[in-house]
């Protein structure tokens, strides 16, 4: 038998992919639009045209936002119909201001889309800012070609027919960048919970891991974490020297929680401070 051949098709060839577990570190942001379901349990989902155009363009306008604030270097990002999610890997060779920037364009995100809901008198976004492991286990997509039989193909390395005629589309995705993100179950865990565990309104709330690595990365680079409470605001600072800060935080509420065993402190972000102004002079307020 030529060794060519030796899988009966790609697919085989895919799912036989010994298991290696790339265990990484990410940021992750999750924001979607409170009460986005309310109209489908209205109308016992089955929606008049009216109601699809308002959908529509609710999700237009906040896709079109958060496509104004990609940062396509350190991010990949993702859309769930009303859920909005960016991560950005932790990388040896990325400069940690980039990682303060794309901070920067989460917050910007949640406020640009919280303004243009109260402008139309809609409910908003709640965002949720986490860190923590992402473990890339299996495959990232199946392709159709993968289900085509090597037998029936000259060389098995190359695109069937088939697939050359339809455009060889995917089948089944499971991005890498998102499988097992515990980083993105905890944002969207911590969503879900909502009011009744603290998690109130149209606010962005940054959970306890994303300053655990702050913490982390300061003595990595040599440098000092500024944590001071004043007035029942807490400010947390990723110095960098000379009035500039990697990244910093302004925290107005401080939020325990307690479920299935799981024990964090969510806070509610008031202000910003990005990577490339002084913390003197400018503070990026959250909506």
């Amino acid at each position: 038998m030529n060794d060519k051949y030796f899988y009966s098709s790609n697919l085989r060839k895919k799912m036989d992919a010994p298991f290696e577990a790339k265990t990484r570190l990410n940021f992750c942001f999750w924001s979607d639009l409170l009460g986005f379901g309310k109209s489908f349990f209205e109308h016992q989902w089955n929606l008049p045209i009216e109601e699809k155009k308002k959908i529509y363009e609710r999700l237009q306008m906040s896709h079109n936002i958060f496509l104004n604030h990609i940062t396509p270097i350190t991010e990949t990002s993702l859309v769930l119909n009303d859920g909005l999610v960016k991560v950005a890997r932790i990388k040896e060779e990325t400069h940690p201001d980039l990682y303060g920037f794309y901070l920067r364009e989460c917050i910007l995100t949640h406020n640009d889309i919280k303004k243009a809901e109260t402008q139309q008198q809609l409910p908003g976004p709640r965002s949720v800012l986490t860190f923590g492991e992402q473990i890339e286990y299996i495959i990232p997509d199946v392709k159709l070609d993968d289900f085509v039989y090597n037998y029936t193909k000259k060389d098995p390395n190359q695109l069937s027919k088939l697939a050359q005629t339809t455009g060889n589309p995917t089948v089944v995705y499971n991005p890498a960048p998102f499988q097992m993100n515990m980083a993105f179950s905890k944002a969207y865990t911590l969503d879900s919970l909502g009011k009744k565990h603290g998690l109130e309104g149209s606010h962005l709330y940054v959970e306890q891991s994303v300053l655990d690595f702050s913490e982390m990365l300061a003595k990595k680079l040599g440098t000092t974490i500024t944590n001071t409470t004043n007035n029942g605001e807490r400010t947390f600072l990723l110095e960098k020297g000379n009035d500039y800060v990697y990244w910093g935080f302004k925290f107005d509420a401080e939020i325990p929680i307690t479920y299935k065993g799981w024990n964090t402190t969510v806070y509610r972000l008031k202000s910003f401070f990005p990577p490339d102004e002084k913390i003197t002079e400018f503070e990026q307020e959250v909506e």
